[in-house]
This record gives structure tokens, sequence and C-alpha cells, in this order.
């Protein structure tokens, strides 16, 4: 466990700057004055989950705001799946 730990608190800079980053973007779904924001938070998501390794990563067009897809499936036959569900957009 103190690896991880390490680890998180030698990155944490970085991650911290991510963050802000993510956090700084507009993507206000409810209103039709934020759509562009809203795409553009999905392109940085989808780049930030490719760089950080996964091998699927897609961004579906929808009718209403595009959906962020992502798989990584190199975990081994045995191994348990997990599904992590989330929004990216944010309400006023």
């Amino acid at each position: 466990m103190n690896h991880i730990l390490n680890y998180l608190e030698g990155q944490k800079g970085i991650h911290m700057t991510e963050l802000f980053d993510f956090l700084k973007f507009k993507s206000i779904s409810s209103d039709p004055a934020f759509k562009n924001d809203v795409s553009n938070c999905a392109d940085w998501l989808a780049n930030h989950i490719k760089n950080i390794g996964f091998e699927h990563v897609e961004t579906i067009s929808t009718k209403g705001h595009p959906i962020v897809y992502a798989e990584w499936m190199n975990a081994g036959e045995n191994a348990k799946t997990v599904l992590i569900y989330g929004h990216y957009d944010v309400q006023p």
C-alpha cells in the first residue's frame, strides 16, 4: 500500500494540474450556449483516457451531447470486470 501512496504523492502536482484543466471546461449541458464547451470537454476527456493507457477510446455522437467510451481488456482471462460510469458535464 505504501508504494501506491508514494506514487500518488509523487504525482500529485501532475494529477492536480490535470484535474484543474478538466474543471476549466464550461460543460454546462443544460444550456445550448455551451454546446461547444461540452463537446470540447468530451474530446479532452477522451484524449486524457488515451494518454493514461486505455487502448480503445471513442467519442460517440448522439442527438444530444457526445458520449465518451473506453475499455482496457488486457487484465487476463480470470480478471474481474470493473465498470466506471460518470458525467463529464456540469450544472450551473
